[in-house]
């Protein structure tokens, strides 16, 4: 793909008419512009709607390249997993977070409604299709440096100090307790089930 032909998603946690963790969207995004287009075209304080309407959870999804392409606002309502497969996938690169996701739409389809999929690479652990995770042993909330993608709300915890960085391979998963999914829309320890949950079929 031709870096100029590349388009990318910021999804922003919209609350009670305040956009949150704006800081850490214009990072990434001042990042990947700079990579992809050679500079910075996007401030996003200066494109966002006007929200002061907004009430309640909402989620605000950007679709852009070198320019804004898209904004649209949405109710957010959290997705009910009651599991995690454990799925192999060497090859996967994700470290941008590009619109075309086929790449796991792929691997979930052999996936139940309620099933989300935690992908194993090179036997270490990484993401699910749509989070970060955090593993709690012993009072302590753990996250992969194997991860695929460094989510915003991922490197807002392990700035301050709510996270710890360690290396997590498949075979260590259960010495933990339980895992919370982590994205810009859901908070650590929003999302948990015990790890127990997790199936493998590696």
């Amino acid at each position: 793909m031709k870096r100029y032909m590349c388009q990318f998603i910021e999804t922003i946690k919209l609350y009670n008419s305040k956009f949150l963790n704006l800081e850490y969207h214009q990072k990434r995004v001042n990042f990947t512009q700079k990579l992809f287009f050679g500079k910075s075209y996007i401030d996003l304080e200066s494109i966002l709607p006007n929200t002061e309407n907004y009430k309640g959870c909402f989620k605000c999804r950007i679709i852009y390249g070198r320019e804004i392409e898209n904004i649209s606002i949405s109710r957010y309502f959290i997705r009910k997993i009651d599991s995690l497969k454990l799925i192999s996938c060497n090859e996967i690169d994700y470290s941008y977070k590009f619109s075309n996701r086929t790449v796991f739409d792929n691997l979930k389809k052999h996936c139940r409604k309620s099933e989300e999929i935690l992908i194993v690479k090179n036997s270490f652990v990484t993401d699910t299709t749509y989070s970060n995770i955090a593993l709690y042993k012993n009072g302590i909330w753990y996250t992969p440096e194997s991860y695929l993608l460094n989510g915003t709300k991922r490197q807002f915890y392990l700035n301050n100090g709510m996270l710890k960085e360690t290396k997590i391979t498949v075979d260590r998963i259960f010495d933990y307790e339980k895992l919370s999914l982590i994205n810009s829309m859901l908070d650590l320890g929003e999302v948990c089930m015990d790890v127990k949950k997790i199936i493998v079929e590696l």
